[in-house]
């Protein structure tokens, strides 16, 4: 996730509409959007196999409550926003550093 940044010197604009990871500016609101949007809710470029079982598990479960018409199988999305923050360590915060501890990580443990 990126956002704006200007600097100024002495109200005289030097640089204007900068890009910077938004994660070096709040790391702690940037874990949490990344982990409910990339993680949960499969907003993100990142292709790992977890991710893709997770996805057809949570399709397979909504086709059960559309069968069912039920709502009240899956659990809420703030239940798999807490699973995936006790499961990262605090300092991932951005794909990038995703890719980095979970390429030292997958072959320890999975986390699915």
């Amino acid at each position: 996730m990126q956002a704006f940044e200007s600097v100024t010197l002495y109200g005289l604009p030097l640089v204007s509409k900068r890009r910077v990871a938004y994660s070096q500016i709040d790391p702690v609101v940037s874990r949490e959007l990344f982990i409910r949007e990339a993680l949960v809710n499969q907003d993100t470029k990142l292709n790992d196999d977890f991710l893709t079982e997770n996805q057809l598990e949570v399709d397979e479960i909504k086709g059960l409550e559309d069968k069912t018409r039920r709502r009240d199988l899956l659990v809420d999305e703030e239940a798999l926003v807490e699973f995936y923050a006790q499961h990262i360590p605090a300092h991932v915060c951005s794909e990038a550093s995703f890719k980095k501890w979970w390429s030292k990580t997958k072959p320890a443990s999975q986390i699915c």
